[in-house]
């Protein structure tokens, strides 16, 4: 059974380590937590809706690999830094392989990489008005192929 939960916490950890080596201090969100205020800065990572995916025929049931759609938003206080994280996220996505490590265990079951041409990144400007939730997006979208061992 495909793992997304277990897919994008390894993103994300993977993500989180990266730019705080690049020296960013964001906040990280995982999935649509629409209840939660947002406030910049804020990388949030989501997994699109995709169709399930065979990658690999006569595979068995015991290895299934997947193909991921997702989208990271970085919510910031003007267009240069989402400009920056955007163009940090996107080189992260095309040098990485990330691991999956299942949670419940804590150990490694597969592994995600992306084809470089299907990474997308675009800086958004505020949509409101009110200078108090003024914030500009920059959303960076990549397709991962997952392989589990």
């Amino acid at each position: 059974m495909a793992r997304k939960y277990n897919e994008r916490r390894s993103l994300r950890l993977a993500l989180e380590t990266y730019l705080q080596g690049k020296n960013w201090n964001v906040e990280f969100r995982e999935g649509w937590l629409s209840e939660k205020i947002i406030t910049a800065p804020l990388v949030s990572i989501y997994f699109l809706p995709n169709a399930f995916s065979e990658l690999e025929l006569g595979r068995g049931d015991a290895k299934r690999n997947f193909v991921r759609r997702v989208q990271i938003d970085c919510y910031m206080k003007n267009e240069e830094t989402a400009d920056a994280i955007t163009d940090d996220i996107a080189d992260f996505i095309d040098e990485s392989t990330i691991t999956v490590t299942d949670l419940s265990t804590n150990t490694d079951v597969g592994y995600m990489y992306t084809d470089t041409s299907s990474i997308s990144f675009e800086t958004v400007p505020p949509i409101m008005r009110d200078p108090k939730v003024a914030r500009w997006r920059g959303v960076v979208k990549a397709t991962y192929e997952v392989f589990y061992d």
